[in-house]
C-alpha cells in the first residue's frame, strides 16, 4: 500500500491555485493536505467563501513548518513565488513551484543551489509537460519518426478583458513572461537550446491599456527558427493554441492544445471529455504534392494537472527520478527571460548549479 505524503498549499492569488489544490484534494491516496497558507487577509477571506476551500485549515507558514509538512505547492502571486519557495527549500521541504519563476535570474539559481544542496525534488508548474498530445508527439521526435526537427510552432494565444491585460503591466514583458513561458518550454524540449533568442514584443494599445499584450519570440537552430507566440487580444485564440512540429520525415500538430470546448470546460480543475485530435503528415508518398494528413485520436486527458501532481508524489517518494533537473530548469528559465527581452548569456554556466 502506499504511503501519502503531508503537503501544504501556499498562496491563492495565482490563477492556477485553486485548480491545484482541488487537484490535489482529488488524490487523497497520494497527498494529506495539511492547510493552506494566505498571508493577505483580504485575499484569505476572498477565498474562504469559495467552494473550492470550503473545509480547509488556514495558518501561517509558521504554523506549518511546526505542523509538520514534505512538500509544499507555492501558489502565491508570480514574483513572489521563488523568495516564498526558497524559504521552504531552505527548511528540506520538497517544492512544487507555479510558473514562471520570476523575472530575477539570480534569485531562480539561488532556489535551485539550495535544492540541490538538500536533494529536494523541485517541480515547475508547466503542465503541458504532461500533456498526453505533447507527450506522444514528443515520442515520435525522439524516436526519429519524423526525422530531424528543424522548426516548431508554439502559440499560447488567449483573449483577456482590459482589466486583465492591465494587471499584465505588473510584468515587464507583459504576456510572454505569463503564458509565452509555457510555450518557451515546449521549444526547449523539443529542440534544446538555441543559437540565439530575439524578443518582439509589443503592445496594441487596445481599449487604451499599453501593456505588453503582443508577444513574439524567435528561437534561432542551426537548421531553422522556432517561434513563441503569446497574445491577450486574439479572438477565439484559447480554442487557437497550438503546437506544431516540423521534421524532415514528418510534421505533427496538436490543435487546440487542450479541450476542444474552451476554458468553460474546466470545471474543478480538470476537462470535460472532449478527446485530443492530433494531426500528422508523414513523408509515406515521396516527395510530390499529395495530401497525407492523417489525424490520431487520443483519449480524454482526465485532470489538467493529475499526471504532474502523480509524478510529483512518485519523485517525492523516490519512485521516479524527476525528468526535469535542475540544469534543465535553470536552461528553461534563462530562455523565458531571454523571450521577455533580458540580455541572457545562454550558453553561459550550463553546467552543474554550483
Amino acid at each position: 500500500m502506499s504511503r501519502r505524503i503531508r503537503v501544504g498549499h501556499i498562496g491563492t492569488v495565482h490563477d492556477h491555485s485553486s485548480a491545484f489544490y482541488e487537484c490535489v484534494r482529488r488524490h487523497p491516496e497520494l497527498f494529506e493536505i495539511v492547510g493552506i497558507v494566505e498571508s493577505d487577509e483580504e485575499r484569505r477571506k476572498a477565498a474562504q467563501k469559495t467552494d473550492c476551500f470550503q473545509g480547509a485549515v488556514w495558518m501561517t507558514e509558521e504554523e506549518m513548518a511546526a505542523a509538520g509538512v514534505e512538500a509544499v505547492l507555492v501558489e502565491t502571486f508570480e514574483l513572489d513565488l521563488i523568495p516564498t519557495a526558497i524559504r521552504w527549500a531552505k527548511r528540506g521541504v520538497h517544492v512544487h513551484i507555479d510558473k514562471p519563476a520570476g523575472e530575477n535570474l539570480e534569485e531562480f539559481k539561488n532556489l535551485l543551489s539550495v535544492a540541490r544542496e538538500k536533494k529536494l525534488v523541485l517541480q515547475m508548474g508547466y503542465m503541458y509537460r504532461n500533456n498526453k498530445a505533447v507527450q506522444y508527439a514528443l515520442e515520435l521526435a525522439r524516436s526519429g519518426e519524423l526525422g530531424e526537427i528543424y522548426q516548431v510552432e508554439a502559440v499560447m494565444n488567449t483573449w483577456h478583458s482590459p482589466e486583465k491585460r492591465q494587471w499584465l503591466k505588473k510584468f515587464r514583458a507583459g504576456d510572454m513572461f505569463f503564458l509565452g513561458c509555457h510555450m518557451v518550454d515546449l521549444v526547449y524540449l523539443f529542440q534544446g537550446m538555441p543559437n540565439r533568442v530575439t524578443a518582439c514584443n509589443r503592445s496594441t494599445v487596445f481599449d487604451n491599456v499599453d501593456c505588453i499584450d503582443f508577444g513574439m519570440a524567435l528561437f534561432e537552430y542551426d537548421r531553422g527558427v522556432s517561434t513563441v507566440q503569446a497574445t491577450s487580444v486574439e479572438i477565439n485564440g484559447y480554442g487557437r493554441r497550438r503546437l506544431v512540429v516540423y521534421g524532415s520525415k514528418g510534421t505533427i500538430e496538436i490543435r487546440p492544445l487542450e479541450c476542444p470546448n474552451g476554458s468553460e470546460a474546466f470545471a474543478g480543475g480538470g476537462y470535460d471529455a472532449s478527446p485530443v485530435t492530433l494531426t500528422l503528415q508523414r513523408d509515406t508518398v515521396g516527395k510530390e504534392y499529395r495530401n497525407c494528413q492523417e489525424e490520431i485520436l487520443l483519449e480524454p486527458q482526465g485532470g489538467r494537472y493529475d499526471e504532474m501532481m502523480q509524478e510529483f508524489y512518485d519523485c517525492v517518494t523516490g519512485r521516479k527520478v524527476n525528468p526535469y533537473d535542475y540544469d534543465y530548469e535553470w536552461n528553461v528559465h534563462k530562455l523565458v527571460l531571454a523571450a521577455c527581452g533580458q540580455k541572457i548569456p545562454l550558453r553561459e554556466e550550463e553546467g552543474e548549479i554550483q
